[in-house]
């Protein structure tokens, strides 16, 4: 489908874009172009002939067995060619320096770095529950501005 489709898709969006660009100097491809500009380059690449060459071309359609060479299975010559274990490396000597003393660090981990904890969360605030009653009504409206002098 590379090979059949998504090539020429390719290179008609370039196009149909370029030739956008070139009929209006100074704007820039918005998002909302790219829809048409994919439409445009979309239905010129969607033909059957194209899905039949695709498979035509990668040997699934009609069948063909002889479109991969065995030797596209078979492992690699490199991977089969012997290994030459002859080679010596000249390492220099580390020096390491011992400590004398027979003491021992005893250190936790959790005293170097702690574990993170979960913050318990208080208790929910609960919104004071009310009946339903007309907003306009004076009891309403009263205790309304009631709590707004109290804020």
């Amino acid at each position: 489908m590379d090979k059949c489709f998504f090539d020429p898709l390719k290179a008609l969006y370039s196009s149909v874009t370029e030739k956008l660009l070139v009929e209006n100097p100074g704007k820039s491809i918005t998002l909302q172009n790219v829809l048409g500009i994919f439409q445009k380059s979309y239905s010129a690449t969607e033909r059957v002939q194209h899905a039949e060459k695709a498979f035509r071309v990668t040997g699934i359609e009609p069948i063909n067995p002889d479109f991969m060479r065995e030797d596209y299975y078979s492992p690699s010559l490199v991977t089969l060619a012997p290994l030459d274990n002859d080679f010596t490396f000249a390492v220099a000597p580390e020096e390491k320096e011992f400590s004398s003393s027979t003491s021992q660090i005893d250190v936790s981990i959790q005293s170097i770095l702690p574990l993170p904890r979960h913050e318990q969360r208080g208790a929910k605030w609960k919104r004071k529950s009310q009946k339903s009653e007309f907003m306009t009504s004076s009891p309403f409206k009263n205790f309304l501005e009631k709590t707004e002098r109290k804020r």
